[in-house]
C-alpha cells in the first residue's frame, strides 16, 4: 500500500510501480513482517464494524457512528489522501476516485456497513496485489544479485579487493570457491567447474578447460581459479542482462499502449454514465433517487479498470523476466508480440546453425599407417598459425610430434617441409598441383587437406564446420510452431552453405553472399510476412538483425555490433532457446488477450446487472471488482513457467 502511496506522490499512472525497482528487493521477508500494517488494519476495521451489529452497541447510537468512522478511516484514510492528492496533480479520474466517491455516498445514504465494506474490500484487493506484484518484481530484480560487490584483483603486490567497475580489460582475478564470476573472462591456468544457471537456465555444470570462455554471473563449483578479464563490467554477460531487463519495459506492446489509453477513457466515460444514471434516469422514475444513486455507486464501484492496467502490463513483465532466467533477453514487450506471430526465420550459417570452428570430419588414408600420417601432418600444422591447425590437434591427440626441417609455408595454399629425410606436403589441391602429386580434385562440401610423402598422395583430412547439436531438431520444433518459411543466408561458399541447410531440414539457402547482397534477400524474404525473425552473430549481420521485425543475436560469441542491433539475445548461444522464446511469447500473448477480454466482459456483465436488477448490493459490486482484478493478477502469473519445446 506504501508503494502504491509513493507511486501516487511521484504523479504515475495506476500500474506503473510495477516496474520501479523496489529497494532492498532482494530481501526475502515475511509476509507479515512486510505487510502487517496493512493487514492490522484490515482485520481490526473488520472487527469494528463486525461489533456494531451487537445489540448492546447498536441501543447506543452515538458509540455505533463513532465506530462506523473509526473502521472507515483505518482503511479509508490512506485512500482519501491518495484521492486527495491525486486531485491535486490533475488526476481526478484514477481508482481511488471511483471508490471514495462510491463509499462516501453510501455512508450518506445510511448504509453504513456497505460504505466501509467497499473500503475493506478495496484495501484487501490493492494488499493481494501489492503482494503478487511484488513477488513478480522481486524474481526479476534478483538478476541484480548476479552482480558482485566486490571482485578479486591480482596485481604485483598480490590481490585485492575493488568493485567490478574497476577493473580493466585484460587483469587477472581470482574467483574462489561457491563466488560469483563478476566479469568475463578467459581461464588462466586450471580447468574449472561452474555452475551457469543463473545465467543459462540449464542445471548442469560447465566444465571449462586453460584457455576456455567463462562469463559472468557464473558459479565457480571447484577449487578457486584465476581469471583473465576480457571485457569492462559494462560489457560483461550480467551487466547487459540487468539492463536490458530494467529497460525492457520502454518498448511497449501495443496491447500495453492500447491499455493505458483506455483507461485514460474509459474512466472519465464511466463517471459520467453513472451521474446520468443517478440523476438523469430518476427523472422517468417518478424522482426516485434513492433507488437510482444507489444503483450507480454500483455501476460505479464494479467500473474501475484495475484489472486491466494491472494485470496486462504484469503478464509481459513476468513473460520477460521468465525468460531472462532461462538466458533469453527481450529488449521489450512489443517483442514479445512479434516473436507470438513468427511465420518466417532467417539464419546465419557460421557461429549460428554451426559453432564457428573447424573439425576434422574424417580421414582418408590411400597408402601408409594413418599414425603415421596424422602425426606428420600435426607436426607440420605446427609449425604454423593455420586455424586447420586446431581441427587435427583435436581429431588426433599426438604424444610426441617430429622434427621439421627446411619448413616452408605456401600462403593460401599450405605447408611444406622434411620429416625423417622425406619431403612431406600438406594443403589443398593447388599446392599439391604445384608439387607434382598426382590427384582428383575433391567434391567435399567443405575443406580438405591433401597430404603428400616424396610427391605420393597419403591421405584426406575432410575438415568441416561443425554444425551445432541443437540445430538438427531446430527446424521441425519451429515448423511445430507455425513458422512456415526458413532460410539460410552466408558469405560461405553456396555448396557448404547448402550441404549444411540439407543436413539439418532448410529448403532455402543462399551463399557467397556480401552483407549488402544479405540484406537485399532477406528484405525479400520479409515481403508479407506477419513477423520476419533474423538470427545472427557477426558484424556483417547487423544490417538484417537491425531490419529483421525481431532479430536475434548471441552473447557469449556474438559480435558487440550484432548485440546492440538486435531485439532479443540469447546468452549462451544455445539454438535451441529460439522455439523456446516464440512458445513461450505465444502463451504470454495468449494470457494478455484473456486478461483485456475477461476482465471487461465480466465488468460490463455485473453494471449491466446492477442496472437491470432491482436490488443488488453495493458489496457485491466490490467483491466483483476485488475478484475479477485477482483472477486476472493470478493469470498473468501463469507466464512464470517457460516450457521447452519438444
Amino acid at each position: 500500500m506504501e508503494e502504491k502511496k509513493a507511486c501516487t506522490e511521484r504523479g504515475c499512472h495506476c500500474g506503473d510501480h510495477l516496474f520501479e525497482e523496489k529497494e532492498n528487493s532482494g530481501e526475502k521477508e515475511s509476509l507479515f513482517k512486510e505487510y502487517g500494517s496493512d493487514i492490522l488494519k484490515l482485520v481490526l476495521s473488520s472487527v469494528i464494524i463486525g461489533l456494531t451489529f451487537l445489540p448492546a452497541i447498536e441501543s447506543i447510537v452515538w458509540l455505533k457512528y463513532v465506530m462506523i468512522g473509526v473502521s472507515w478511516l483505518i482503511c479509508g484514510l490512506e485512500v482519501f489522501m491518495e484521492f486527495v492528492k491525486n486531485v491535486f496533480h490533475g488526476e481526478f479520474f484514477e481508482e481511488s476516485t471511483l471508490m471514495i466517491i462510491s463509499s462516501l455516498v453510501a455512508i450518506a445514504m445510511g448504509e453504513f456497513f456497505e460504505g466501509v465494506f467497499i473500503m475493506v474490500l478495496f484495501c484487501f484487493g490493492e494488499l493481494l496485489e501489492d503482494i503478487a506484484t511484488d513477488n513478480s518484481r522481486r524474481s526479476v530484480c534478483a538478476l541484480s544479485e548476479l552482480k558482485d560487490v566486490k571482485t578479486h584483483l591480482v596485481d604485483g603486490k598480490g590481490i585485492k579487493d575493488v568493485s567490478p567497475e574497476e577493473v580493466e580489460a585484460g587483469s587477472v582475478i581470482e574467483v574462489r570457491k561457491g563466488e560469483k564470476v563478476p566479469i568475463d573472462g578467459v581461464l588462466c591456468y586450471d580447468a574449472g567447474s561452474f555452475d551457469t544457471k543463473a545465467i543459462t537456465g540449464e542445471s548442469k555444470l560447465y566444465n571449462a578447460e586453460k584457455g576456455k570462455a567463462v562469463l559472468s554471473g557464473y558459479i565457480n563449483a571447484g577449487e578457486a581459479v584465476y581469471i583473465r578479464t576480457t571485457k569492462l563490467y559494462k560489457d560483461s554477460t550480467v551487466a547487459r542482462i540487468i539492463d536490458l531487463v530494467e529497460n525492457s519495459i520502454e518498448n511497449k506492446a501495443k496491447s500495453q499502449k492500447f491499455i493505458t489509453s483506455f483507461a485514460k477513457v474509459y474512466t472519465p466515460v464511466v463517471v459520467g454514465l453513472a451521474l446520468l444514471v443517478a440523476v438523469v434516469v430518476p427523472l422517468f422514475d417518478a424522482y426516485n433517487f434513492t433507488k437510482w444513486i444507489y444503483k450507480a455507486l454500483s455501476f460505479l464501484i464494479v467500473s474501475c479498470p484495475c484489472a486491466l492496467v494491472i494485470s496486462v502490463p504484469l503478464g509481459y513483465f513476468v513473460g520477460i523476466g521468465s525468460l531472462a532466467k532461462k538466458g533469453v533477453l527481450v529488449k521489450g514487450s512489443n517483442y514479445i508480440d512479434l516473436l507470438a506471430k513468427t511465420d518466417a526465420v532467417v539464419f546465419d550459417k557460421t557461429g549460428t546453425l554451426t559453432k564457428g570452428n573447424f573439425a576434422c570430419e574424417n580421414v582418408e588414408v590411400f597408402d601408409g599407417d594413418k599414425d603415421d600420417i596424422c602425426v606428420k601432418a600435426l607436426s607440420l600444422e605446427g609449425k604454423s598459425n593455420h586455424p586447420l591447425k586446431t581441427a587435427l590437434e583435436n581429431y588426433y591427440k599426438a604424444d610426441k610430434l617430429s622434427e621439421v626441417e627446411n619448413f616452408r609455408e605456401v600462403v593460401g595454399k599450405g605447408l611444406c617441409g622434411t620429416i625423417d629425410g622425406e619431403k612431406c606436403s600438406i594443403g589443398n589441391y593447388k599446392l599439391m598441383a604445384e608439387n607434382g602429386v598426382e590427384c582428383e580434385k575433391d567434391s567435399y562440401n567443405g575443406t580438405v587437406l591433401y597430404f603428400a610423402e616424396e610427391g605420393n598422395l597419403k591421405a584426406k583430412f575432410y575438415i568441416c564446420d561443425e554444425i551445432k547439436e541443437e540445430s538438427y531438431s531446430l527446424i521441425e520444433k519451429l515448423r511445430k510452431l507455425g513458422v512456415s518459411e526458413t532460410t539460410v543466408l552466408s558469405g560461405d561458399k553456396s555448396e557448404i552453405v547448402k550441404a549444411v541447410a540439407n543436413k539439418i531440414g532448410v529448403k532455402n539457402s543462399y551463399g557467397d553472399l556480401l552483407p549488402e547482397e544479405k540484406l537485399e534477400l532477406f528484405k525479400k524474404i520479409k515481403e508479407n510476412k506477419k513477423c520476419a525473425v533474423y538470427v545472427g552473430d557477426g558484424i556483417n549481420d547487423s544490417p538484417a538483425l537491425a531490419l529483421a521485425d525481431v532479430g536475434v543475436s548471441f552473447g557469449k560469441l556474438g559480435s558487440d555490433v550484432a548485440i546492440e542491433s538486435s531485439d532479443v539475445i540469447i546468452a549462451d548461444d544455445d539454438l535451441s532457446k529460439l522455439p523456446l522464446s516464440i512458445k513461450h511469447s505465444k502463451k504470454v500473448k495468449k494470457v494478455v488477450v484473456e486478461n483485456i477480454v475477461f476482465p471487461i466482459g465480466i465488468k460490463v456483465a455485473i453494471m449491466v446487472l446492477s442496472i437491470v436488477l432491482p436490488h443488488m448490493p453495493l458489496w457485491v459490486s466490490t467483491l466483483g471488482d476485488v475478484g475479477v482484478l485477482l483472477i486476472a493478477i493470478a493469470n498473468s502469473l501463469r507466464n512464470y513457467r517457460v516450457q521447452k519445446v519438444k
